[in-house]
């Protein structure tokens, strides 16, 4: 049985400010009401689990500053850009994921203003099709928070100047976003094979703090060697 969800209808005629919708015990993915998309007073919105993200044409969240994206499906990938594309004072996105089923296979993130992004991909089966592709186009991102095993390729566009960035994982980024971390300010890593190969190419110069974690047996000493000697303060 599909909800009806008409009565999120009347919090928007009454101009919410904040929404969290959690939705677990429908049997399919079910639309939220289009008027939803439009609500020029909401500045927090929550979506998770069985919820079908599909978005109008004439989207517009003007006032939207934090949103949160946790396990729903989208219709495609025209509903992620309709949906980035209608909050231009983004300031706070987070994106869940899980087993990459939710029908992008190009995952881009284009917020002008937005400022910290944390993206998690929960691997729940060990099967995974590949040729998918994470892209950040966020220039004034200054706060990155990033939890993928998933080995699929990462891209930033128009570089960002870093603050502060935890990565756990995250097999493929390009140079880029490799170059990016050189600016931050305060660095936390779950060292791996992946992030090993980052310590003798990375100058970090204005790193401050830094926390590393280990995962498997791995020959930790050089690789921590290089990193202390690559920053200097």
């Amino acid at each position: 049985m599909v909800p009806k969800l008409d009565y999120l209808n009347d919090h928007v005629n009454r101009k919410v400010h904040e929404i969290e919708f959690i939705l677990r015990w429908s049997a399919e993915h079910t639309s939220l009401p289009k008027r939803l998309y439009t609500c020029d007073t909401l500045v927090f919105l929550s979506l998770s689990e069985k919820i079908l993200v599909d978005v109008p044409s004439l989207a517009c969240l003007p006032s939207l500053e934090d949103r949160e994206l946790h396990s729903v499906v989208y219709k495609d990938e025209d509903s992620l850009a309709r949906l980035l594309s209608s909050c231009p004072n983004l300031n706070y996105l987070s994106v869940e994921r899980r087993d990459l089923q939710d029908n992008v296979k190009l995952f881009n993130i284009k917020a002008p203003l937005l400022e910290s992004l944390s993206y998690v991909y929960v691997e729940l089966t060990s099967h995974n099709e590949g040729g998918r592709t994470f892209v950040i186009d966020c220039p004034a991102l200054k706060e990155i928070s990033i939890a993928d095993y998933s080995g699929d390729s990462c891209f930033v566009e128009n570089k960002p100047h870093l603050d502060k960035a935890f990565i756990s994982g995250f097999c493929n980024p390009d140079d880029k976003f490799v170059a990016c971390l050189s600016s931050v300010i305060n660095l936390e890593l779950v060292l791996n094979f992946a992030t090993f190969a980052w310590f003798n190419t990375i100058s970090f110069s204005q790193l401050l703090e830094c926390k590393t974690t280990l995962v498997d047996n791995l020959d930790w000493l050089q690789p921590l060697m290089f990193l202390l000697q690559n920053s200097p303060n």
